[in-house]
């Protein structure tokens, strides 16, 4: 007699079990989980500007057990927040970062007094219960800026700007 049995974790990651037996998902929410661990989510870009939000909203239903969230490849800590310990911040972000809190599962945080050294790539955690973690990659830039060349002859500069959720350039160039 053959007997179907499911994976042993200890042996197989979580990551690999999602790719290798979809025969044991059996509900919808537990596809949804394993595609969001396995698949890559696409950068986030976000315009430098005071008071900015980096959104961070878990899309499924469940409770809340931490969200974190860290900035660059070495993902330096910037806050955490944990539903019964209260929040942390290290000393640069004390009194600039907030969480917003919109929804149970938000980890959505504001940043005040920016500074061009906040320009870099955050990452967002939540963790929940039962689905697992959740997360999101936003990169901050400087989209406001111009930029100026000058040829024999001709000059030009771009402008980048970054209006409702799309980044817009235009190229202004005169005859000199």
């Amino acid at each position: 007699m053959v007997r179907a049995s499911l994976p042993d974790f200890n042996s197989l990651s979580y990551l690999s079990f999602c790719i290798s037996a979809p025969l044991f998902l059996l509900s919808q929410r537990w596809l949804y989980s394993c595609q969001n661990i396995s698949g890559k989510r696409p950068v986030v870009t976000l315009g430098l500007e005071e008071g900015m939000v980096l959104d961070c909203m878990c899309p499924w239903n469940g409770s809340l057990s931490m969200v974190s969230w860290t900035k660059g490849e070495d993902r330096q800590p910037i806050a955490v927040f944990h539903p019964d310990l209260g929040v942390s911040f290290p000393h640069q972000y004390r009194e600039r970062v907030e969480f917003l809190r919109r929804s149970p599962l938000d980890g959505s945080i504001a940043l005040s007094n920016v500074t061009h050294q906040d320009i870099g790539l955050y990452h967002c955690s939540v963790q929940t219960f039962p689905q697992g973690p959740w997360s999101r990659s936003i990169q901050v830039e400087d989209l406001g800026k111009s930029h100026s060349s000058a040829f024999v002859g001709f000059s030009a500069e771009l402008f980048t700007i970054f209006r409702n959720g799309i980044m817009q350039k235009w190229l202004k160039a005169k005859s000199i």
